[in-house]
């Protein structure tokens, strides 16, 4: 663990956010800690206390203060890591506890919303700074995709390895392990990862520093300057820290040499390929990444009081909270701060957003009451991050000095979930030892709650199946004091197997032909539990379901991938025996660890030609061992590049959802026209017309797609009008599709029906003019194109196989020039050279 002193600023900024202002006090008042020498919060962990001031509910996590001012205490990481996982519902922070009568910081997970400690993860082999949480879901492995739930996995670098662990079992993966060096680490800091989870700045052996990436398992090239003492502290000469732009896009470096404008000085921006892009700031100090309300990539700082000029410039003075966009280095004021008090900045990404940074600020002086208050001292406040200083103020931390301790050990270090409604900080109150605290936002009582609320009602028990269950309820009705269910929480034989907020859990990995008894409670915003639980017996069903062909994608011109329904029996699935090809050779099979997917190696198949395989004497694992049951080979070809510009009657290979809807404009420009009816809507947000290219049902899943778009309504009556491109089209209930619309896309995707909105792009696009759109889908990522500009590339959504097309939601639309061309990933990378020769003389 690096423990850094700065002697500017030490600044402490937690992250940017796209949710509304939490409830707070606003205004630039001074506003002094009432009882600031004697208030002691609850002892007992999980308690709570009401801030006086804000009106926040604040709950200790850990209790460590029995071990004196000789130990770190409660304590998560350094202030760029996110100790939250994905989705809020976990998170890893350090207890110092007795272990054989030593005291040691042992490492633990806790529950993301209550702040209960779950499990210990060990003293020595974990600790959270070692730990980066998944956010991705999927890496690759022997060119195949393996997927995870990153909610429950993270990131651990471990000698010269990055492991990926399950923090379930503790189980772990090696991705890479990096034989050129002895030890890897994070680039001398503890920098956390870019925003899609893919990109993390490593050093090698503490002499270079590299960019990973933990999704196709690529080492990017080394650095290219002397880094000096790696990670050194206060004034050695050096490279101090490293850490990767939210987009992946640049590295930010710091260097502990003295202020200056000169290169290899302050903060440096390079890219991946470490050519220099500029500096952006002439001296060390603590900074934090983000997104800002803009979209733009910034570091939130602060204006340090070297080289002042450098910042008066902007309208910024020393010790104002500032952020510094990467493109070029302008200075955004975010709020003036006069008196100036250090803050401590941690992040945990802007992941969700970038309307607002949170920072922990702390008293300057050593005795704060006697030597004058200031406002913003001794505060955790939401900062918006477009300028406007509209400061939300929420909660006095209350941390102060330990005399003869350096900062880390009372420094009021915070650091905010992905989901913007709960903070966690550490403070020492008025010990001589920090503990760490839960802040919730948004969350405000001004009575201590001893009323527990009601419990649901009407628990009914779904079957999906022999091993899964669907759990439904109905919230109850609020207690006498008002309050509601926040959460619920469900058993399962006595054990406790989930906390879920909505009114539905499904519970898997049953045993068929079990009974099982289930009771589900609720939990108000205090944390009181119902006195009584709803409560149900239910038994799963006999399993006589044989497996079923899910899918079938095509990795690479010598390798498909099959998914199955359920695990299937692993000697079953690796005998060449049971595969019935046409057209090609099963040369290898290589069933996965979990039984769902099966690997096929093959002889080389060519584009245009018709395969077809036929699957038998595949069995599940249950104890029936049902084999699978099909009759009808699977038919599949890797499509030629297919285009057309309509000069001639539709393509056979056109298939339309309504043919009546489609027709071929007769004119010297011929273009595929779209005609809808008026009247025409769709239930769950699918779109109600969609032509498809009828034989990309099993071509490769990685593909381009362009043709020209034109909208035919009148954007002044309709101003909702779009057009769409469509992939991974199964049927109408399951497909991806990006939408255009003037004001922005739109990638939704239909799950049973339903349409689940995975991103929204603010964009400004002509769809009333003739536009070349694309989208390519390469390997992990979606890109997406507009008037042949790359608008936007996020991570692959969706299915990895279907059908291909156009569509619109109900709008009239023309279409032209389409061309599909899908890729087939070959193995380009020769192999080693051997590692030796030895020659010897001839006798």
């Amino acid at each position: 663990m690096n423990i850094k002193i700065y002697h500017i600023a030490n600044l402490f900024i937690l992250a940017t956010f796209g949710f509304c202002l939490a409830q707070g006090v606003t205004g630039r008042e001074k506003l002094v800690p009432p009882d600031y020498a004697t208030f002691e919060p609850p002892q007992t962990v999980g308690d709570h206390y009401i801030d006086p001031v804000f009106n926040t509910r604040v709950t200790r996590i850990t209790n460590s203060h029995e071990f004196g001012n000789d130990v770190l205490g409660g304590y998560f990481n350094n202030s760029e890591v996110s100790v939250f996982n994905k989705d809020g519902s976990l998170f890893i922070t350090t207890e110092a506890i007795w272990i054989d009568g030593e005291r040691k910081l042992a490492a633990y997970l806790y529950n993301g919303r209550t702040g209960e400690r779950l499990k210990s993860l060990g003293t020595n082999n974990m600790q959270p700074w070692w730990i980066r949480w998944a956010l991705a879901g999927h890496y690759t492995q022997n060119g195949q995709k393996i997927s995870f739930d990153p909610n429950t996995h993270f990131y651990k670098y471990h000698g010269n390895e990055i492991r990926l662990y399950d923090v379930q079992t503790m189980n772990y993966t090696v991705l890479r392990k990096f034989s050129e060096y002895t030890a890897i680490g994070p680039a001398g800091g503890e920098g956390d990862l870019s925003d899609d989870g893919r990109y993390w700045v490593l050093d090698g052996d503490a002499k270079e520093i590299f960019v990973y990436d933990l999704i196709d398992d690529i080492k990017y090239p080394v650095s290219t300057f002397n880094l000096g003492t790696l990670g050194a502290n206060g004034s050695a000469e050096g490279l101090d820290y490293a850490a990767i732009s939210p987009s992946g896009k640049y590295v930010v470096v710091c260097w502990s040499t003295k202020p200056s404008l000169q290169r290899g000085h302050g903060i440096e921006v390079y890219d991946k390929e470490w050519n220099f892009q500029r500096q952006v700031y002439p001296d060390i100090i603590h900074w934090e990444l983000g997104i800002d309300s803009f979209g733009h990539e910034v570091i939130y700082t602060v204006a340090g009081f070297a080289f002042p000029e450098f910042f008066s410039s902007y309208g910024v003075n020393p010790g104002d909270v500032i952020s510094i966009r990467l493109s070029d280095g302008y200075i955004r004021l975010l709020l003036r701060m006069d008196p100036w008090a250090p803050q401590v900045m941690s992040a945990c990404h802007s992941v969700t957003g970038g309307d607002n940074v949170f920072v922990s600020f702390y008293p300057r002086v050593e005795n704060p009451l006697l030597d004058g208050w200031a406002p913003f001292w001794g505060e955790i406040v939401q900062i918006p991050s477009d300028g406007s200083q509209n400061v939300n103020r929420l909660v006095h931390h209350r941390s102060r000095r330990i005399e003869g301790k350096i900062e880390k050990y009372w420094q009021p270090d915070a650091v905010v979930n992905r989901q913007g409604d709960r903070i966690l900080f550490r403070s020492t109150f008025i010990y001589d030892i920090a503990d760490v605290y839960m802040l919730e936002l948004n969350d405000q009582s001004s009575e201590i709650d001893d009323i527990p609320p009601n419990e649901p009602s009407s628990l009914k028990a779904e079957t999906m199946g022999p091993t899964r269950v669907r759990l439904v309820w109905t919230k109850p009705d609020p207690a006498s004091d008002g309050d509601g269910a926040i959460f619920y929480r469900i058993y399962r034989d006595g054990v406790l197997i989930g906390d879920v907020q909505d009114t539905v859990f499904i519970d898997s990995l049953l045993v068929p032909d079990h009974s099982y008894f289930y009771q589900v409670f609720s939990v108000d915003k205090s944390r009181l539990v119902s006195e009584r639980a709803v409560q149900l017996s239910f038994r799963t069903a006999e399993d006589d379901e044989p497996p079923s062909l899910m899918t079938l994608q095509i990795l690479s011109n010598t390798a498909l991938l099959l998914g199955y329904s359920e695990p299937v029996e692993v000697s079953s699935a690796e005998n060449a025996s049971n595969y019935i090809s046409s057209g090609f050779q099963v040369l290898d099979l290589a069933c996965s660890k979990d039984g769902m997917y099966v690997t096929i190696q093959t002889s080389e198949l060519q584009k245009g030609s018709n395969y077809s395989l036929l699957l038998d004497n595949i069995y599940d694992r249950t104890t029936k061992l049902n084999p699978i049951a099909m009759t009808d080979p699977v038919e599949f070809t890797i499509i030629s590049p297919f285009s057309d510009d309509f000069n001639q009657p539709l393509d056979t290979r056109w298939q339309p959802m309504h043919p009546s809807r489609w027709k071929i404009e007769n004119t010297s420009n011929p273009r595929l026209l779209l005609e809808m009816p008026q009247d025409v809507a769709q239930e769950g947000k699918r779109l109600a017309e969609i032509i498809l290219v009828a034989d990309s049902q099993f071509s490769s899943p990685d593909f381009t797609f362009s043709c020209q778009a034109q909208s035919l309504e009148d954007l002044a009556l309709d101003p909702y009008a779009d057009y769409a491109i469509v992939y991974g089209y199964l049927d109408s209930l399951n497909y991806t599709y990006i939408q255009y619309h003037t004001y922005d896309i739109v990638i939704s995707e239909i799950k049973n029906g339903e349409r689940v909105v995975e991103e929204k792009i603010s964009a400004q696009n002509e769809i009333e003019h003739p536009n070349q759109i694309k989208i390519q889908l390469d390997k992990d990522q979606l890109h997406i194109y507009f008037a042949e500009h790359l608008i936007y590339s996020t991570e692959r959504v969706g299915s990895t196989y279907g059908k291909i097309g156009l569509g619109s939601f109900n709008d009239r639309v023309a279409f032209d020039n389409i061309e599909l061309v899908c890729s087939l990933h070959k193995d380009q990378i020769p192999p080693k050279p051997p590692s030796g020769m030895i020659v010897k003389p001839l006798p």
